[in-house]
């Protein structure tokens, strides 16, 4: 099954790229408040704190906030509508597979139990396909910009 759903981000990489790069664009626009909100305290600190300094930050914050939710908001609904699909073509196979298979089968195997294992394990993987994928990918937007960020900010 694994194999699968690695076969379907193969065959829909365009897509999963796509995401990706969403994906870091986003990850990039989370780190900005931060720095942001520290460059506003020194200012303040210092007593260098000017009207155009303030507008420019909470112009940039503001921008930076509605660019994170729009990342953010592709993100989530390209990979479950993808997993939606996946869903469906995983469907659409078994029973393609159930339909061509001969009478000595469901003798032998009620339709029903048949039916209800392959329901369970289609949701699985669109489970898999949705939450799992954006797991890993955010699990890797964070290694890859938070964690550093964290050594290297001062």
């Amino acid at each position: 099954m694994i194999k699968s759903l690695f076969g379907y981000i193969k065959e829909h990489k365009w897509l999963y790229l796509s995401i990706a790069l969403v994906l870091l664009l986003y990850d990039f626009t989370m780190l900005i408040p931060t720095q942001v909100i520290q460059r506003l305290i020194d200012h303040l600190s210092h007593h260098t704190l000017t009207q155009q300094n303030l507008i420019r930050d909470v112009g940039l914050l503001a921008l930076v906030t509605i660019c994170n939710y729009l990342s953010a908001y592709y993100w989530h609904l390209k990979i479950f509508q993808s997993s939606i699909d996946y869903k469906f073509l995983m469907q659409r196979r078994a029973f393609e597979k159930l339909v061509a298979m001969r009478t000595p089968f469901y003798e032998k195997f009620r339709s029903g139990d048949i039916l209800t294992h392959f329901s369970t394990d289609v949701e699985g993987m669109m489970e898999m396909a949705g939450y799992g994928i954006v797991i890993l990918l955010y699990a890797g937007g964070m290694i890859a910009f938070v964690i550093p960020t964290m050594f290297f900010i001062s």
